[in-house]
């Protein structure tokens, strides 16, 4: 049989193999293999074993593809899991998280918790990884913004990448990481990978569940937690999901462990924040708030909000700095009526502060304009 995964994109290092039977997941997922050598197609959503949508630059569209039958769904679901470790079963295991053999991410659910039949969500592994030129040429930010998101990079500044599924948050958390000056050591660690950092030092680690039944799964806290012993320069988390995360997240930041790029989910700038707050206070509700509140902002120093906005596309829509006082400061913005990133502070970005550390001349970075 011919491997219709030869013609996809893998990362740097490939993707382990865990099942020998590969012909038996090619065999079950025939129906909508095709789709994943469309480039234009960003996500494959089967609500049931009949009813198939693929998602089109931003748009879902109904295709004409079907299983034969839930029976042959389900298997196609059991084979995706079992390729790496996992089980699927509808009473011990129905809800499956993996990544498939191209490093596409998948996500499926079982009958009963699915009343109308097992379904699955496959989230379409990039065949292009987009450089920052790439998402300016795209109108994702302004040349303005490119130059003030560069010098962050340089100068080690937190930043968390706030935004939807779907937004771009990982698009742009990969290309910002490409920005790492060469001579550093840096940790990428992910839940599932996802990111292709091409950087010459780079360790990474993930937390995939592939454990045999009944053995202790490594999350991404235990990740983070040994991150310290890595000698790494700087961390790419690929989101904070669970409040240990960010809990561990904090104490790597607190031992000074500069120049952390991370992802989560959150509504706005402030929301960003909140979401970060809300989670450290939920895996330990003996700290005051007041105390939280104050540590993440005298660690965070830029804070992104991205969106797929209905006419554009995906779009940095807010891009903040911490000011002195630990409060946000807008430098960017997204006009939705003018359909342009507009500048809304005055002076220079106070994070160039920072430039003498690290002998950097802001003004090789920043536009003005």
């Amino acid at each position: 049989m011919t491997d219709p995964w030869s013609e996809i994109h893998v990362p740097a290092g490939g993707l382990p193999m865990f099942n020998p039977d590969m012909d038996l997941l090619l065999e079950f997922g025939a129906p909508v293999l095709p789709f994943f050598k469309d480039p234009r197609n960003t996500s494959i959503c089967i609500n049931r074993f009949d009813t198939i949508f693929v998602r089109q630059e931003g748009k879902f569209v109904r295709t004409d593809a079907r299983f034969e039958s839930e029976r042959m769904l389900v298997n196609f679901i059991k084979q995706v899991a079992r390729s790496l470790g996992q089980d699927a079963d509808a009473t011990m295991q129905p809800i499956i998280d993996a990544r498939m053999p191209d490093g596409s991410r998948v996500n499926a659910v079982l009958y009963p918790v699915a009343p109308l039949g097992a379904n699955m969500t496959i989230r379409l592994f990039p065949k292009v990884r987009y450089s920052v030129e790439d998402l300016l040429r795209k109108g994702m930010f302004s040349a303005e913004m490119l130059a003030f998101l560069k010098a962050a990079v340089a100068m080690r500044a937190t930043s968390l990448i706030g935004g939807a599924s779907g937004s771009g948050k990982t698009t742009l958390l990969n290309a910002l990481g490409n920005l790492v000056p060469k001579e550093e050591r840096i940790a990428v660690l992910e839940d599932t990978a996802e990111l292709n950092i091409d950087r010459p030092n780079v360790v990474s680690g993930e937390a995939a569940k592939r454990a045999a039944r009944d053995a202790p799964s490594i999350t991404l806290q235990h990740l983070l937690v040994n991150l310290l012993r890595q000698e790494a320069d700087r961390a790419i988390i690929g989101e904070i999901r669970e409040p240990s995360t960010a809990t561990a997240l904090q104490v790597a930041l607190n031992v000074g462990l500069e120049g952390t790029l991370s992802t989560l989910h959150a509504t706005g700038d402030h929301g960003v924040l909140r979401r970060f707050e809300t989670m450290l206070l939920s895996n330990d509700t003996r700290i005051p708030y007041e105390v939280v509140r104050a540590d993440i902002r005298e660690c965070v120093q830029v804070v992104i909000y991205v969106e797929r906005t209905p006419l554009h596309g995906q779009r940095v829509v807010q891009l903040s700095e911490m000011d002195e006082r630990g409060e946000l400061r807008r430098l960017f913005e997204w006009d939705y009526r003018a359909a342009r990133h507009v500048r809304v502070f005055d002076g220079e970005p106070l994070i160039f502060r920072k430039a003498a550390k690290y002998g950097i001349d802001p003004q090789s970075f920043f536009v003005e304009g």
